[in-house]
Order: structure tokens, then C-alpha cells, then sequence
């Protein structure tokens, strides 16, 4: 086993997506399409409290807005990159502090970025102690992508 952290392309872009979320004081004012591809999907397939079920960009986007209005500047950091596939897909542990309220979310996303652009395709959300469903997804969602040309959506 290699004492080298997990990365690639994905990590490298969550971690600039979260960098650039934490220095805003509001609401991001983006348009979906500057982050997230036309086919942008997020699934929620956590158990309990907040369940998204799957949201398109826009509707994410709105979701996003409300982490400003549910405590102050939330902090979005990586806990843990749980694996990687290939460059542009991830599993990893996140947390969302609400700078407020000490309230905060910890789960694991699964990840697809688009290989050129480097836009959200793809995310699914996972209890924090759902590692192997986690995995499985990232598996399949690296699979899905083996047929896809690599061009941006």
C-alpha cells in the first residue's frame, strides 16, 4: 500500500471548487452552465433528514443558496479522498460548516467532472458510513464514462 495521498484531475478541481466557495461572503452569482454540464445530475441516496432525491444544475444551484441563508458563509472542505478512478471521477468525505449556527453536513460524494472544461457531470450523495455503496457508484460511474467520448457536454 503506497503512502501517496489519492489524486488526480477530480481532486484537483473540487479543490478549487471549494477554495473559490469559501472566499464568498454570499451566494455564488453563476450561471449553472459556468459549473456544472448541460446533463448535470446530482442523486441524493443518503437514509436520513435531508434527501434531495436528483436535482438538475439549476435546481442544485438554488440549494447552494440556501447554505448562505441557512447560517452565514458555510466552509466546504475535503475530509478524506476516499479513491479515485482514472482522472475525472471521485469518492471523497465533505464537509459543510455553517459559520453561524455550528451546524454542519458531513457526507460522502461520488464525482464526475467532464474531462475537457472540467464541469460537474455527475454527483451522488452517500451517508458518511456508506463507504462501499460509495465505491460501487464510483466504480460504475467510471465504467459508464469507458464508452463516452471525451468531449465537453
Amino acid at each position: 500500500m503506497s503512502d501517496e495521498p489519492l489524486m488526480n484531475a477530480a481532486v484537483e478541481r473540487l479543490r478549487q471548487s471549494f477554495d473559490f466557495m469559501n472566499e464568498l461572503a454570499e451566494p455564488p452569482s453563476f450561471a449553472p452552465a459556468d459549473f456544472f454540464t448541460d446533463d448535470f445530475v446530482l442523486s441524493d441516496r443518503r437514509r436520513g433528514g435531508v434527501n434531495f432525491g436528483e436535482l438538475n444544475a439549476s435546481d442544485w444551484v438554488r440549494v447552494l443558496d440556501g447554505f448562505w441563508e441557512a447560517g452565514g458563509q458555510p466552509r466546504f472542505s475535503v475530509v478524506e479522498i476516499i479513491a479515485v478512478r482514472g482522472e475525472w471521477s471521485a469518492a471523497y468525505r465533505v464537509r459543510v460548516v455553517y459559520g453561524v449556527s455550528d451546524m454542519f453536513i458531513d457526507d460522502i460524494n461520488v464525482v464526475r467532472f467532464e474531462p475537457v472544461g472540467g464541469r460537474f457531470r455527475r454527483t451522488v450523495l452517500f451517508d458518511p458510513d456508506d463507504r462501499d455503496a460509495a465505491i460501487a457508484e464510483l466504480d460504475r460511474m467510471h465504467a459508464d464514462i469507458d464508452d463516452e467520448p471525451d468531449t465537453p457536454s
